[in-house]
């Protein structure tokens, strides 16, 4: 199921030879080395995507209406990109900095995934399917929204809440008296 739904645009391969595996391993260097939550919203875009592009085989409808993705639906479950929503850490002191340096990594980790995906298309419909002008190309320009990406990455983080316990064990006899 993964495969149909998103992982055909998502894969490296296994010799990863070409120029989308390339970059497709680019992406996920990035995102391992800076917010792990990029791999997931790179899944959501690619489930759009395929949904526009009719999956692993490219099946999908060559309508204009299949080339207007109405992003709206999903719009409605976030407020604010990444960079405006997460909390500012204590130890923070100039927070117009601290949120540049969000959308920095946010912008990266868009353009990564953007070349992936264009490679990705490109090699598993071919050159002509995404060239400009194409319901493909109408498709992926409507996708390719940094304020559409800063949200899904901000709406996952923002439900990527944690617990913060005591380990076991600590905290056991404090104000006991031996």
């Amino acid at each position: 199921l993964a495969w149909a739904a998103y992982q055909h645009l998502l894969c490296a391969g296994a010799g990863g030879g070409s120029e989308a595996a390339a970059a497709i391993a680019a992406f996920y260097e990035h995102a391992d080395a800076t917010n792990d939550i990029f791999r997931l919203a790179a899944k959501v875009y690619c489930l759009l995507l395929s949904s526009v592009l009719g999956g692993p085989s490219g099946g999908g409808s060559s309508s204009s209406a299949s080339a207007n993705v109405d992003v709206s639906c999903i719009r409605y479950a976030w407020k604010k990109p990444w960079w405006l929503s997460v909390a500012v850490p204590e130890d923070v002191s100039d927070e117009k900095a601290f949120r540049g340096q969000l959308l920095e990594l946010t912008q990266d980790s868009f353009q990564l995934l953007k070349s992936a995906l264009e490679g990705a298309v490109a090699e598993r419909l071919g050159a002509l399917a995404a060239r400009p002008g194409t319901p493909v190309a109408a498709s992926m320009d409507a996708l390719f929204d940094l304020e559409l990406y800063g949200s899904l990455v901000g709406m996952f983080e923002l439900n990527n809440l944690g617990i913060d316990l005591p380990p076991p064990g600590e905290g056991e006899g404090e104000g006991e008296e031996g």
